[in-house]
């Protein structure tokens, strides 16, 4: 069988096995293409692609992608890229060739931080970032009382591969330069802190649509998940929609 023909148990056993920084999952009868990006999942010898169960029902063809330094992409992607800029090259031709109907970015986390960044260096039409880290520069997680070991580590990667002053630690000044075609929306769990400290970067972009969601802490979309409706609000931004608009746990913030 056609490893790209693949559906359920065993296609998510052959994007799970692969040791390689993007998974092409184009098979599929769908003209818009979704790129999903990982975050940082410490806790494992290669970190995963991520939504790929979640992903099965999503109406798109698929292109996963994941930071195998543990760098917030500042290492681009291993194989394919070697740095930010080289990999939003990467990310344009991609998209290019595919040819999609509509193209959508989208992470949590750390991955939400790669699609709002990638968002505004590739244009794709939407931007979906659930509970995106938003910066990284030391001084002002110091100040802000968010350093932790995992931090640590991965500004420690970011420094070996491209330097202490690197212009992306700040992701809401990248977002602030670059004049965005793309309808970027944001979403972080009200009871969260930290999410709240960075979604505060994004005050006074009006580019952006930020929302709080009611009790979904960290984990937004483990909480849109266990509610049966993750996959619904995936197709709905897929399609071009505004799915949190329609939600009362759902709380658009004015910027």
């Amino acid at each position: 069988m056609n490893p790209l023909t693949r559906s359920g148990p065993e296609r998510q056993q052959a994007i799970n096995q692969s040791t390689t920084a993007i998974y092409r999952d184009y098979d599929r009868p769908y003209k818009p293409l979704t790129v999903v990006f990982g975050g940082f999942s410490q806790g494992r010898a290669r970190p995963p692609f991520e939504f790929v169960r979640a992903s099965e029902s999503w109406q798109t063809r698929l292109l996963f992608v994941r930071d195998l330094n543990r760098a917030l992409y500042h290492g681009g992607l291993p194989g394919y890229a070697a740095s930010i800029e080289a990999t939003a090259v990467f990310l344009h031709n991609e998209i290019e060739q595919v040819k999609p109907e509509r193209t959508i970015f989208l992470g949590h986390s750390g991955g939400g931080f790669a699609a709002c960044l990638f968002g505004a260096l590739a244009g794709p039409d939407s931007v979906v970032g659930f509970s995106p880290v938003t910066r990284m520069d030391l001084p002002w997680r110091i100040r802000q009382r968010t350093v932790t070991r995992a931090y640590l580590r991965v500004l420690a990667n970011i420094v070996w591969l491209a330097g202490f002053r690197h212009r992306y630690l700040r992701l809401a000044d990248e977002l602030d330069r670059t004049n965005m075609s793309s309808n970027v929306t944001v979403a972080y769990g009200s009871d969260n802190e930290r999410d709240q400290i960075y979604a505060n970067q994004f005050v006074g972009n009006d580019a952006l649509s930020v929302y709080q969601i009611a009790g979904a802490g960290h984990q937004v979309p483990r909480f849109l998940r266990k509610r049966g409706v993750l996959s619904e609000i995936v197709n709905e931004f897929i399609a071009g929609g505004s799915p949190l608009d329609e939600v009362d746990w759902a709380r658009r913030e004015r910027n």
